[in-house]
């Protein structure tokens, strides 16, 4: 078994308590949980944009305290719900990530990172034109370009129609092939069921069930069960 690049240890803060949460290079862990479980804050704790009250972030097997903040971020990068885009082109956009005096994986060649996200296409069109799929895969590239361990996305998909939802999932998959691991919340069944490789549940704070997707969303624990149940018959979208 490969060592995790990330774990939780009985991180508690919050709404959360006694978050124990491996995750591992080119793994997809998808967190499902009601509205208000705590599965935003989850990802602010992994990014170290805000500390636990108690537990430990790990990385690469030291404890996060050990390392230079800013650089962790960049390591495991946090994307919004809603994709932000500066003035300028495309390729303007990934010149601007990395006016912070970051390294880009892709060199000075900024259209592979475009490509790995299916938009190379639109380099040099303005940023601000893109619809908004469009915009959610210039994020993912941003983020991309960073050369992260882990990418952490909060609804990546939730205002997205189904169509730019498949493309945000494919761009996903290529960056996970390519070794990145990805922690993804999501209010939406049909997400995890088309996208985890492992599936977490956190209600009302805790870690209710966290394993491999099938055996979550098939064999789920109780509690677990109902959650899921719900739903199932909703499609799994929107809030709830």
């Amino acid at each position: 078994m490969p060592d995790s690049i990330i774990e939780l240890r009985n991180v508690s803060g919050k709404k959360l308590r006694n978050i124990n949460l491996p995750i591992f290079r080119e793994e997809k862990v998808v967190i499902l949980g009601p509205s208000g479980s705590g599965k935003s804050t989850l990802l602010r704790y992994i990014n170290l944009l805000e500390e636990p009250e108690s537990g430990e972030v790990i990385f690469d097997g030291k404890p996060a305290g050990d390392y230079y903040y800013p650089d962790i971020r960049k390591r495991a990068v946090l994307l919004p719900q809603l994709p932000v885009v500066v003035d300028g082109t495309v390729v303007d956009n990934l010149k601007w990530t990395h006016s912070f005096g970051s390294e880009p994986d892709c060199g000075d060649d900024f259209k592979a990172c475009l490509d790995v996200v299916g938009i190379a296409h639109l380099a040099s069109s303005p940023a601000s034109q893109l619809s908004g799929g469009e915009k959610q895969r210039l994020n993912l590239a941003m983020g991309f370009s960073l050369n992260p361990q882990v990418m952490l996305l909060d609804e990546p998909t939730s205002a997205l129609d189904p169509a730019s939802s498949r493309a945000v999932h494919s761009a996903i998959n290529r960056m996970a092939r390519k070794g990145v691991g990805f922690v993804i919340v999501t209010h939406s069944y049909n997400e995890a069921l088309l996208l985890a490789d492992k599936v977490g549940i956190i209600i009302d704070g805790q870690l209710k069930q966290l394993g491999l997707k099938d055996d979550v969303l098939n064999n789920p624990v109780n509690g677990v069960r109902e959650f899921l149940e719900s739903h199932k018959d909703n499609n799994g979208s929107g809030s709830s």
